[in-house]
C-alpha cells in the first residue's frame, strides 16, 4: 500500500471518529449509511482512536475491478487497542491520490 492510500485511509478514520463523514474525498451510499456507521460504533460501546502507525501492516488491500481496490481496515479503540471493528472501503485512484467510498463498518 502506498503512502497516499494510507493517508486517505487515516483521513477516513479521523472523519468517522469526529462524526463527519461528508468531507472531501469520502463517499457514502446515503446519509442513512452515515447514521448507521455512527450507530454501529455507538453500540460497540468504545471510543475510536486514530490508527497507530504500526497498524498499516494489518490493512488488507485487494485488487477489485477497473483499478479499484477493496480495503479492510482494522479499527482501534482507547479501551482495547485493536478492536473487532473493521472498516471496509473501496479505493479508486484519481489524479492526485485516492477517492474512498465507505462500504461499511462491521464487527468481525
Amino acid at each position: 500500500m502506498n503512502d497516499s492510500l494510507w493517508d486517505a485511509i487515516k483521513s477516513v478514520v479521523s472523519s468517522i471518529r469526529s462524526h463527519d463523514l461528508l468531507t472531501n474525498r469520502i463517499a457514502i451510499a446515503s446519509p442513512a449509511m452515515a447514521i448507521g456507521i455512527d450507530r454501529e460504533i455507538l453500540l460497540y460501546g468504545r471510543d475510536l482512536i486514530e490508527l497507530p502507525d504500526d497498524s498499516r501492516a494489518l490493512v488488507s488491500v485487494y485488487d477489485a475491478y477497473d483499478g479499484t481496490k477493496a480495503v479492510d481496515v482494522p479499527l482501534w479503540t482507547k479501551e482495547e487497542g485493536r478492536s473487532d471493528l473493521t472498516l471496509q472501503v473501496t479505493a479508486t485512484p484519481v489524479d492526485d491520490g485516492w477517492r474512498l467510498e465507505i462500504d461499511g463498518v462491521h464487527v468481525l
